[in-house]
């Protein structure tokens, strides 16, 4: 069985076979809103799909130039891609509109950390671990005193952060990185 489509002007025939084909490749309507682009940004992202995450989210920012979220979605993206830089200045976007905002630190300071910028990841982990107690700001601490080679203060970071581990995978990860420093 064919059907007509209309492509670019032009008429196409489309067998019924190529259905799987269409459904393989999920046309997604255009988003409107910034929610929208935000929304299927995030929904990309989830499947790796980071080129379109990207479009989407430069969509978002046209609409709404100011909105910090978009700009975190936008570094993370980057950061995904390995574009280090781009991660960078988007995210640095996101800290001017919302300074203190935990989830923005922590994905430049990953970007720090991709960068070989180990002294600014390190400065925005200890102000944020100054105030917390999430196991994965330590841990990300004790990898990077790992990479820097100071085995003493690595041990103590992880050892702080496998008092608050609750994850049976991340607490053995977390043990096989202490005695890695012993």
């Amino acid at each position: 069985m064919h059907k007509q489509i209309q492509k670019h002007g032009r008429a196409e025939k489309r067998d019924s076979s190529n259905k799987k084909i269409l459904k393989e490749k999920s046309v997604h309507p255009i988003p409107k809103t910034v929610e929208e682009c935000n929304n299927l940004a995030v929904w990309f992202l989830s499947k790796d799909r980071f080129d379109e995450a990207e479009k989407v989210l430069k969509r978002g920012l046209k609409l709404a130039p100011d909105d910090v979220d978009l700009w975190t979605n936008l570094g993370i993206v980057y950061a995904q891609m390995d574009k280090t830089n781009a991660a960078e200045n988007a995210l640095k976007k996101a800290l001017k509109l919302d300074p203190e905002n935990t989830t923005i630190l922590v994905n430049l300071s990953n970007v720090y950390s991709k960068q070989r910028k180990y002294k600014e990841s390190i400065e925005i982990l200890q102000k944020l671990a100054a105030d917390s107690n999430d196991p994965a700001i330590h841990l990300n601490l004790g990898r990077i005193y790992i990479t820097l080679g100071n085995k003493v203060k690595a041990k103590e970071e992880i050892k702080l952060a496998l008092s608050w581990i609750e994850d049976e995978g991340l607490r053995k990860y977390a043990e096989e990185l202490v005695k890695g420093c012993e």
